[in-house]
């Protein structure tokens, strides 16, 4: 139950649109969230990415949609960028070859 309740926190914190009126409601869900947590797992479970995930709900109030500062494409684009390199003197040279060999 504690897990999905969390799951579920993500999930509306990855929303491209939302609310700012739901605030509130999302800060709320999230104490509750990780207070299930705290019955179920042990006290070494707990560091400081436990943590952040109530500061998450103030960075969505403060910055606005995560979708929109989101770095997973281009860490996924990074990662085939890098399958590229062969030569690991030149690695730029590389990279370049191997993208203009697969669009070509």
């Amino acid at each position: 139950m504690a897990v999905m309740r969390i799951s579920k926190v993500f999930i509306r914190l990855c929303h491209k649109a939302w609310n700012p009126n739901d605030i509130e409601s999302l800060q709320l869900d999230v104490l509750v969230s990780l207070t299930l947590v705290e019955m179920h797992f042990p006290p070494s479970f707990f560091d400081i990415m436990t943590h952040l995930l109530y500061h998450l709900v103030d960075e969505l109030h403060m910055c606005g949609p995560v979708a929109t500062r989101w770095m997973y494409p281009i860490e996924r684009y990074m990662k085939t960028l890098k399958l590229y390199v062969h030569n690991m003197a030149r690695p730029k040279v590389s990279m370049a070859k191997g993208y203009i060999g697969d669009e070509c």
